[in-house]
Parts: structure tokens; C-alpha cells; sequence
């Protein structure tokens, strides 16, 4: 959803957006990834200790 809102031009002109450079998709990918492993390690190691 928020590809289409940033990247195809009929969503872009109703929501008053631009698209983002390439920096900013792999920005923002990287920091999902860094958040998704953290909280995915947090998880695995409290399943370990409990068990």
C-alpha cells in the first residue's frame, strides 16, 4: 500500500505525494530488516529460556 501511494501517479496526485529515491526505499528496508531481527531474536530467546 505504501508503494502504490508514493509510486504510481494516479495514487500520487490524490494524496498530494512523490516518489522516493532509491536511497529511501533502502533505507527504510534496512531498518524494517534490523527491527524484524531484533524483535525475532527477542522472541527466540525468551522461547529458550522458559524452556
Amino acid at each position: 500500500m505504501h508503494i502504490a501511494a508514493t509510486e504510481l501517479p494516479f495514487m500520487q496526485s490524490l494524496l498530494h505525494t512523490e516518489p522516493l529515491s532509491i536511497q529511501y526505499w533502502l533505507t527504510f528496508t534496512a531498518l524494517g530488516a534490523i527491527i524484524l531481527i531484533v524483535l525475532e531474536t527477542h522472541k527466540w530467546l525468551s522461547t529458550r529460556r522458559s524452556a
